[in-house]
């Protein structure tokens, strides 16, 4: 869609349509509906919208794609449901899914959803900005790809590792664990976790 007019936005024209489009394909949504994902993604996640709003707005804007996004999902499953076909999509597997021999609720698919959206749309599309990053400042490196196309599957891992555009997380120890350099960390603890650190450094 872009490759005649010579340069182009890679971001905005490819990295964050891309992961939204494979979402639409994999749940048996309509293509169409492209654009809505992408407001809810800036809503929930734009950075730059997020940064001018004061955390009122913020709230509001976070309230109105939650609401949008849980509208849309209930009149694709109420329709799927009302036909008695549930399609063989992600969002008919989810309809027939059971967990502990009960069929999922409707609150656990849109739980489900949202995880798959947020983990989904914008991480991708990060990771693919940065791949993209990485590429422009190496150019010896894009040469060897393009000599030799063999080597994606490695280089994707490797990028995934070296470039991730998620630096850090929390997480919460549910048993005590001991640690390969011999500390302790008791069940309950808080953890402020570096993946960017565990990514470069094996220590």
């Amino acid at each position: 869609g872009f490759i005649d007019r010579h340069e182009v936005d890679a971001y905005r024209d490819w990295c964050e349509p891309l992961p939204s489009q494979i979402f639409l394909s994999i749940m048996g949504l309509p293509m169409e509906d492209l654009p809505g994902f992408l407001r809810f993604k800036e809503l929930t996640l734009g950075n730059e919208s997020l940064e001018r709003a004061t955390p009122e707005e913020a709230m509001a804007q976070r309230a109105e794609a939650v609401e949008w996004i849980q509208g849309y999902f209930d009149r694709s499953l109420d329709e799927r449901e009302a036909r008695g076909e549930p399609g063989d999509d992600m969002l008919g597997w989810l309809l027939e899914s059971e967990a502990g021999g009960e069929r999922l609720t409707r609150e656990n698919i849109h739980d489900i959803l949202g995880l798959l959206i947020i983990a989904g749309l914008d991480t991708v599309a990060a990771s693919l900005a940065c791949f993209l990053s990485y590429f422009a400042r190496h150019p010896e490196q894009r040469a060897k790809m393009v000599a030799d196309p063999s080597g994606w599957p490695s280089a994707g891992e490797e990028l995934m590792r070296f470039e991730s555009p998620v630096t850090d997380g929390g997480r919460i120890a549910l048993e005590d664990l001991e640690l390969p350099s011999g500390e302790t960390v008791s069940a309950g603890t808080i953890m402020g976790m570096s993946w960017s650190a565990a990514d470069l450094d094996p220590k």
